[in-house]
């Protein structure tokens, strides 16, 4: 007689048919010497379909905290919804704002809690009275305090070029650019991130400040190749050419490499 699978089977059954869900997305979060600048991009795809390209994976927990969600949409988003319900109930009895530390503490039970049902990776990010803060919740929920942290699909593209430009106090716009910068070229080389870039950025003064690039700037070739075909085609204005530069159409040449024998260039 064959028994019935629980839930958390007929859930891994569902994964290993499927193949895996997909977690694509782009996340970043860096400290500055004044507060804090958290960042995603706004593709939501499920499988090769682009659901929803202006998706806001920035989450507002209190009035000075944020998260970032990467993973299945639902359950991020369920896990911060109970999130800021419990956050506004503690900070009514302490009658003070939340510590950065309490959320990611409080979002990391919870996303453990559920690890058997819940694909889920946070980046919480806040000012407090201790100053900025940084935490990362990967899956599996280890809370790890960084000075800067990337997460989803696309971070695995850009962890050399993070390394290599981070600088500690760092001011707000070299922050706000080195965010907007590692997210577009996260969004041109993973094929799950897209859209516009989101930013939040939170100052030690309880301020916030949310923001929308519309147009990422561009840094790789294959986007230089496309702009160079839509231009031809008639799709965008040539650029200014100065008159030293001369255009010669492609032909095939020949080298004269012994007497009586021309060998053809490639």
């Amino acid at each position: 007689m064959q028994a019935f699978a629980t839930p958390e089977q007929a859930f891994h059954e569902a994964l290993k048919a499927k193949g895996g869900v997909d977690l694509g997305t782009s996340i970043m979060a860096c400290r500055f010497n004044g507060g804090v600048v958290c960042g995603s991009d706004s593709r939501t795809s499920t499988g090769s379909y682009v659901a929803n390209r202006i998706t806001d994976k920035l989450t507002q927990l209190t009035p000075n905290i944020y998260v970032c969600r990467s993973g299945s949409s639902a359950d991020t988003q369920i896990l911060s919804d109970y999130v800021r319900y419990f956050l506004e109930m503690h900070s009514l009895e302490l009658d003070n704002r939340c510590s950065v530390y309490t959320a990611a503490h409080m979002l990391g039970d919870l996303a453990y809690q559920y690890k058997e049902q819940m694909q889920t990776s946070f980046l919480v990010a806040g000012v407090d009275s201790t100053g900025p803060h940084i935490f990362c919740v990967p899956l599996g929920s280890p809370v790890i305090e960084e000075p800067w942290s990337i997460g989803g699909s696309g971070s695995s593209y850009i962890y050399g070029h993070c390394d290599a430009t981070y600088r500690e106090n760092m001011t707000q716009d070299e922050c706000i650019q080195f965010v907007t910068n590692a997210l577009s070229l996260a969004m041109q080389r993973d094929g799950s991130s897209g859209g516009v870039i989101r930013l939040a950025v939170m100052t030690n003064d309880f301020k916030v400040e949310r923001r929308l690039i519309t147009d990422p700037p561009s840094f790789s070739r294959a986007s230089t190749a496309c702009k160079t075909a839509r231009r031809r085609l008639g799709l965008l204005s040539p650029p200014a050419l100065s008159p030293s530069l001369v255009f010669l159409p492609r032909f095939p040449l020949f080298v004269v490499s012994a007497p009586g024998r021309a060998a053809r260039s490639p």
